[in-house]
């Protein structure tokens, strides 16, 4: 393990100044070893969103391969301590940044060949909103990702991410998929070689939100109604595992082909909505073990007419 620390170090000693004044990254043509996790691939990965569903199956997977990685959290330390089992002994480091910090995002990619930018949200908070989190931070992270040298850049995005999203439910475009659109652009703008990701509805792992969500409405005592967009009948998904996205990820990292290009990954089958909420209850046995409590699947409006009797009787 101290062999491996050495030699690590001195591939950083090797690193030459860009003539845009930044700290440029190795070539990364030097491997050693024989292959997986106690060899070292010759990349040095910064993942930014590695906190997330996905971030977490990636690293693993990047691990397995030999490369090093680096891990910019703005987390406590306690709520990150548990990345560095998924590599060898030196093989994860963490490091603390702030996505408003443009010092702390050159520090975690200075010594760093390859950058994967994995962060969204699908809430806005009072600190990070849609445009500060899916626009101008990935404007930030490219453009210092070019000053740096980074070699490649890849960029999570989301399926169907447009700048010019159609009306929802709502009579207005989905401000997600809106900033992750105008996203892919100003990456486009800041890094013109970066490749783009845009999965479809991943499920898997321990933070799977969309299993999780509809399974935890029947946790709720005396609820047996799940509220979907016209019962899910005219909704359909292509759900892909979070596995395969990470494999596809890691593969776009060593394929020189992908330099540039955006994919789309998604799963085998389509489905209906109505059919995966079927499904999901059903390899839960919850309609056998209460079938008192049969859910119903309603439209969204009966929701809606719910609430507003509820301010009406206020």
């Amino acid at each position: 393990m101290l062999a491996r620390a050495r030699r690590f170090f001195r591939f950083l000693t090797t690193v030459a100044f860009s003539g845009t004044g930044g700290r440029c990254s190795f070539s990364g043509n030097v491997v050693t070893g024989t292959g997986g996790r106690c060899s070292f691939s010759g990349n040095v990965v910064t993942v930014f969103g590695c906190t997330g569903l996905l971030g977490k199956v990636l690293i693993n997977r990047l691990a397995k391969e030999g490369h090093q990685i680096i891990i910019p959290s703005r987390q406590d330390p306690y709520y990150t301590r548990y990345l560095r089992v998924y590599g060898e002994l030196g093989q994860v480091l963490i490091l603390p940044f702030q996505l408003k910090d443009e010092e702390s995002i050159r520090r975690a990619i200075r010594y760093s060949n390859v950058v994967v930018n994995l962060i969204g949200t699908r809430c806005e908070t009072k600190n990070y909103s849609f445009e500060e989190t899916h626009i101008e931070g990935a404007r930030r992270i490219a453009r210092i990702a070019k000053e740096m040298g980074v070699q490649r850049f890849i960029h999570m995005s989301a399926m169907n991410a447009s700048r010019d999203t159609p009306p929802t439910l709502f009579n207005k475009p989905s401000q997600f998929l809106r900033t992750k659109g105008i996203g892919e652009e100003v990456v486009r703008e800041e890094f013109p070689t970066a490749t783009i990701v845009r999965p479809s509805m991943m499920y898997g792992g321990n933070y799977d939100v969309f299993i999780n969500y509809f399974l935890a409405l029947q946790r709720i005592p005396y609820r047996s109604v799940v509220y979907v967009y016209k019962k899910g009948e005219h909704t359909y998904k292509m759900p892909v595992w979070i596995g395969d996205v990470s494999k596809g990820v890691e593969r776009t990292i060593v394929d020189q082909n992908a330099v540039g290009k955006t994919y789309e990954f998604v799963g085998p089958h389509c489905y209906k909505l109505s059919e995966l909420i079927d499904y999901i209850y059903d390899r839960a046995h919850l309609t056998a073990r209460f079938p008192h409590r049969k859910y119903h699947r309603l439209h969204l409006n009966y929701l809606y007419r719910y609430h507003c009797c509820l301010r009406w009787t206020a």
